[in-house]
């Protein structure tokens, strides 16, 4: 009998592999699209309109982030799975949940942020495992 996992790896170091990326390409994109914004909005005279960019930026670089890496680390362990989702899941969702927080006013700037960006990498990892049945 042959199992629904194609690699040789245990789940749990699946799991923690794409965790791991998601968290470094989370990292590694939030930063590059909030100095690029930076650099694009230097003239702009926008004052600390600027950091609401660049944070705005950041977070949508985080998500986008996460789910290259969730799938960049499945895929670099044999592990298929919908890398779409994983890049538009974590996009979405953290979005979302920081714009209701926030209309809300649940938790303040900091609680919002911890918690959009924690969601956003569970949305990245989840995404990706998500496959579709073939009932062929």
């Amino acid at each position: 009998m042959r199992s629904a996992n194609p690699s040789a790896f245990s789940p749990i170091v699946l799991l923690l592999a794409e965790v791991g990326g998601a968290l470094l390409g989370g990292i590694i994109l939030a930063l590059l699209s909030a100095l690029g914004i930076s650099l694009l909005l230097a003239d702009a005279n926008l004052g600390m309109g600027l950091l609401t960019a660049q944070i705005y930026a950041g977070i949508l670089g985080w998500g986008l982030g996460a789910g290259g890496g969730a799938a960049l680390a499945g895929r670099l362990l044999g592990q298929r799975g919908n890398w779409l989702l994983a890049m538009i899941g974590p996009v979405v969702g953290g979005a979302l949940v920081a714009l209701l927080m926030r209309v809300f006013a649940l938790g303040t700037l900091l609680t919002t942020l911890g918690i959009a960006l924690a969601l956003m990498v569970v949305i990245a990892v989840a995404g990706y495992n998500l496959r579709r049945r073939s009932y062929v």
